[in-house]
């Protein structure tokens, strides 16, 4: 009798990796199923809020205004500082013994005048960006915030 054939090692690795290979496409696949489309950009106009309101700007003056805000870096660290506490404050606050909604309350205006702060200091760094601008880099920035997004791919 003879012995059955054997594969040579690398037919069978090969054939591993392959396996392999398929599984993985097949889990990113249904993964992507699952997920659903990425709505972020599809067909949409530029959110209203300042983030929104500054991704429309013509790019030089993106880059611009990214600069203005990093010079401002050791004032938003500060205000980082000042939202950490605020955070270990109200987690405090609502485990305490003696739990006062009223305490809860004044916290969340504190965490909304600091957000206030930010959203001024944003907003005054994006008035003095577009009165640097030319004529034709408004128009472009008006044209911006009307149109439509596509998706980024």
């Amino acid at each position: 009798m003879s012995e059955p054939h054997k594969s040579p090692r690398w037919r069978k690795w090969l054939l591993i990796g392959s396996l392999a290979l398929n599984a993985l496409i097949i889990f990113l696949l249904v993964g992507a199923m699952l997920r659903g489309p990425d709505m972020r950009y599809r067909n949409s106009t530029p959110s209203a809020g300042l983030p929104g309101v500054m991704r429309a700007l013509p790019k030089p003056y993106q880059h611009q205004l990214r600069d203005a805000f990093r010079d401002k870096k050791a004032d938003h660290k500060a205000i980082r500082q000042e939202f950490a506490g605020l955070r270990r404050e109200l987690a405090e606050t609502l485990t305490a013994a003696d739990f006062d909604i009223d305490k809860v309350s004044a916290l969340m205006d504190r965490h909304r005048a600091i957000t206030e702060q930010i959203a001024g200091n944003g907003r005054a760094l994006l008035l003095q960006t577009i009165s640097e601008m030319s004529a034709e880099d408004r128009a472009e920035f008006a044209e911006n915030l009307t149109k439509k997004r596509r998706r980024k791919r």
